[in-house]
């Protein structure tokens, strides 16, 4: 049964439309991110959900309660801005309870609930601290513990951790998961990075011009993306134009523009698009031809190679396209392989590891 459910949910400013009738039902104690490039339409979301924006038309039900009618501090909805958004001349412990003392709780209870949730948040003893004696990663854990405290049953984060080095959103979105299953409220959680949506998310909904182009665990997601679109935004691919496509119960084939041959596993997908994806991992590199049965070659000149810590990115420069081929070898391969810039090399690759769209 869901706990969270949005229907037919559009926000447009003339005809601009910006969120087009958009449908998702998220279960109790869920984390669902929102994921896609600017102007797709996701934070326009976020802040439907919140109050912070009128729907054109469409429902947003949390439980069996309508929310497009009730304002925002009304929702019982927790908060999580990119910005902090904490008042500059309160403390800690003063930014934290203001919501608790709106609401008319008891002092006792508001010093024990602010005590507790800084004990979550791993910011015991900085209760007499101000915003501006504080990190970015501790002012975003005081931004997160102000909405925990008030013990929502859904909390909303508007790309919570963009302002932050590497390292720290690293740490703090694996302790916003662990926050979140502790606590087990509902999230929805607005983000850009695909790698924090993965890491973070029960599932996710991929949108692209004010729609949801997929829905799915990060898994399927990765693994089986729906189009050309969330294939391209989610994990590194290489994308290739083919003709000439012809299909069976099995195997679609195609030729490439210089007449190289490839087939695709059957997925039973409508083709559109004809475009064909293979991701950089899955392809193996040799310096001499190996394409055998159940295998996609081609063949191309090594342009450059970069190493990135836990592997090395190889860029080709085939006939089949101006844009470069890539492949992904870890540091043992590399080694063997022992392939330089300029090499000529075959690119292999399986074909069940080949999706076309």
């Amino acid at each position: 049964m869901s706990h969270f459910e949005i229907s037919k949910l559009c926000k447009q400013y003339g005809e601009n439309v910006i969120v087009d009738h958009l449908d998702l039902s998220i279960k109790e104690g869920e984390f669902i991110s929102l994921l896609g490039p600017s102007g797709c339409g996701k934070t326009t979301t976020l802040r439907m959900i919140a109050g912070l924006l009128k729907p054109t038309s469409g429902s947003i039900k949390l439980g069996e309660k309508e929310l497009s009618s009730i304002p925002t501090h009304k929702r019982n909805i927790g908060l999580v801005f990119q910005n902090y958004a904490l008042f500059p001349h309160l403390t800690v412990f003063n930014n934290i309870a203001f919501g608790l003392k709106r609401r008319k709780v008891p002092v006792s209870e508001i010093k024990q609930r602010v005590t507790d949730v800084l004990e979550s948040v791993q910011l015991s003893g900085m209760e007499e601290r101000f915003p501006t004696q504080l990190s970015g990663g501790q002012q975003q854990r005081v931004a997160l513990a102000r909405a925990l405290v008030l013990r929502p049953p859904m909390v909303l984060f508007d790309e919570p951790l963009s302002n932050l080095d590497a390292k720290l959103r690293q740490f703090l979105r694996v302790e916003i998961r662990q926050l979140q299953q502790k606590h087990g409220f509902t999230a929805i959680f607005v983000t850009h990075d695909q790698e924090e949506a993965m890491v973070l998310s029960d599932r996710i909904a991929v949108m692209n011009k004010g729609k949801i182009a997929q829905l799915g665990t990060p898994t399927e997601i990765y693994s089986n993306p729906a189009d050309s679109f969330v294939a391209d935004f989610v994990g590194e691919t290489n994308m290739m134009k083919i003709d000439d496509v012809k299909s069976n119960s099995d195997i679609v084939s195609g030729v490439l523009a210089d007449g190289t041959k490839i087939s695709i596993k059957n997925r039973g997908q409508e083709i559109k698009d004809s475009i064909v994806m293979v991701r950089p991992q899955d392809v193996v590199l040799s310096k001499t031809s190996e394409a055998l049965d159940k295998k996609n070659s081609i063949k191309g000149k090594v342009e450059f190679i970069h190493f990135i810590g836990d592997k090395y990115l190889f860029g080709i420069k085939t006939a089949v396209q101006d844009k470069i081929f890539m492949c992904s070898l870890s540091p043992e391969e590399f080694i063997r392989l022992q392939i330089t810039e300029g090499n000529e090399v075959y690119a292999t690759w399986e074909i069940d590891s080949t999706f076309i769209f």
